[in-house]
């Protein structure tokens, strides 16, 4: 899913479509926030955060003002018709990184063969990559083959729990030591899904 259209002119971007996920559902969840505050979230700069601001007040997503950036209800709606949703969860062993964080993709297990692209598109994203939980059948696997049900029944519960998972779900944990990177690499392998 493409939520920004390339640039015609100017500098080369250094966010993507998963930035501007980021700041949009950082907005949502805490009402008005400042650009510094933004920045910092996204391991941005300032001068970023003002293009994905720009990009999304012409797209109607956001209000701007002087006292800060607010979603407008369209960017609400927007957001939450996407199959896709932020989870926080406490740092997993088996997934790289000291920061973690997990996206889960609502009824997109069908895309999911191996888990390398999820892998791939975090590493592109420049964290230490991704990896993918399915739940097909009834049984929560990381693909191709490894049955988290069966091989650590306490992981898989407490990915259930934690995430909400249901039948054909997927959860994508981007992992890496800086929580920017880690964020930005789940949502990019995400959004690639849809």
């Amino acid at each position: 899913m493409e939520l920004i259209g390339k640039m015609e002119h100017g500098p080369a971007r250094r966010f993507g479509d998963a930035e501007v996920y980021l700041f949009l559902s950082l907005l949502k969840e805490g009402g008005k926030i400042s650009r510094r505050g933004a920045a910092e979230y996204l391991g941005l700069g300032e001068g970023s955060v003002r293009k994905i601001a720009d990009i999304a007040k012409k797209a109607g997503l956001i209000h701007v003002f002087q006292t800060g950036i607010r979603m407008s209800d369209y960017g609400d709606e927007f957001l939450s018709g996407l199959p896709l949703r932020m989870v926080n969860m406490e740092p997993i062993d088996s997934v790289v990184g000291s920061s973690q964080q997990a996206v889960l993709v609502k009824g997109m297990s069908y895309k999911i063969t191996n888990g390398m692209m999820q892998r791939d598109a975090g590493i592109r994203a420049g964290s230490s990559g991704c990896t993918t939980f399915v739940i097909r059948n009834g049984r929560m696997t990381v693909p191709p083959d490894w049955d988290a049900d069966r091989e650590s029944p306490e992981l898989s519960e407490l990915i259930r729990n934690v995430s909400g998972m249901a039948e054909d779900d997927v959860l994508i944990i981007g992992g890496d030591d800086d929580p920017p990177k880690a964020r930005t690499a789940a949502l990019t392998a995400a959004l690639e899904l849809l």
